[in-house]
C-alpha cells in the first residue's frame, strides 16, 4: 500500500501522523477491510465552501454530533 498513488498520480504522503487505526501511520485501507472509506485530507477553504454550497456545511460547530467544525489546514 506504500506504494499507491493519489488523485494528483503521485505518491501518497503522510497526512496524521497520531492516526491509530493502522500501524502505515498514513491514511489506507487495509485489504482484510474492504468497506471501510476513510480518507485523509488537508482541508482548504476552497474545498470546505463546496459541501456549504450543497447544503452540508463542515465548518459549522455542531454540538448534536460532537463536531467542532472543519477549518483550512486541518487534517
Amino acid at each position: 500500500m506504500e506504494n499507491q498513488l493519489n488523485v494528483l498520480d503521485t505518491q501518497l504522503q503522510l497526512c496524521c501522523s497520531h492516526t491509530s487505526f493502522t500501524q502505515k501511520r498514513f491514511g489506507y485501507v487495509p485489504t482484510y477491510d474492504a468497506r471501510n472509506q476513510s480518507i485523509c485530507a488537508i482541508m482548504t477553504d476552497e474545498f470546505l465552501q463546496f459541501p456549504k454550497a450543497q447544503g452540508n456545511d463542515l465548518i459549522r460547530h455542531n454540538p448534536m454530533y460532537n463536531f467542532a467544525g472543519l477549518k483550512a489546514g486541518d487534517k
